[in-house]
């Protein structure tokens, strides 16, 4: 039978390999996800669509990654017992780097896909991009296309013209009109 002091241990262990476990996750599938994710974002352009959907958020992750593993690694050194002063300290050091480097690297990330997009002649829609945080910034290629009222279903509607320009249709301002509204009507979050 086990004693009170190895069961505790034996739980701090597991959390300790879920934790490493899930930053492994982390780092080998979720990551890689993000960064094809960007990538696809732009080889879209190639096909000249109508509006475009560029999130990039890999780049500004990727640097978060050491304050992530500091995390991670005073929570292990919380759950086995020997944390110190020295470690919160450390921890802080990191986090203070870290953040304004995310901050850095957000705005450049952000300003670099944006002079790009303008280069290519499209315009960021803000009609269409929503009002919430992490909502998708839609750029379109002439201001006719930036739409009302159709924030809602931006994301297929998005989806929906870039599929059309890899079948090579040439979307017109009714058409994207029209498929707004029928997503509208089809959508859960009818006006």
């Amino acid at each position: 039978m086990f004693t009170q002091t190895q069961k505790i241990a034996s739980v701090k262990r597991k959390l300790s390999l879920l934790l490493f476990g899930g930053f492994w996750f982390y780092g080998l599938v979720l990551l890689p996800i993000w960064l094809k994710s960007d990538f696809d974002s732009f080889q879209q352009l190639k096909y000249d669509p109508v509006a475009i959907s560029i999130d990039p958020s890999a780049i500004p992750i990727f640097v978060c990654i050491p304050l992530i593993l500091a995390i991670l690694w005073a929570t292990k050194k919380r759950l086995v017992g020997n944390y110190l002063s020295t470690d919160a300290a450390l921890l802080l050091k990191i986090a203070v780097i870290t953040a304004p480097a995310l901050f850095l690297t957000i705005f450049i990330t952000q300003w670099q896909y944006s002079s790009h997009l303008k280069d290519k002649g499209y315009q960021f829609c803000k009609r269409l991009t929503g009002s919430t945080f992490q909502a998708p910034k839609i750029w379109v290629r002439d201001s006719s296309y930036c739409i009302g009222n159709a924030y809602m279903v931006s994301s297929d509607l998005v989806d929906w013209t870039e599929k059309q320009a890899r079948l090579g249709d040439v979307v017109t301002v009714e058409q994207l009109r029209n498929k707004a509204h029928e997503l509208l009507e089809s959508s859960p979050f009818k006006q």
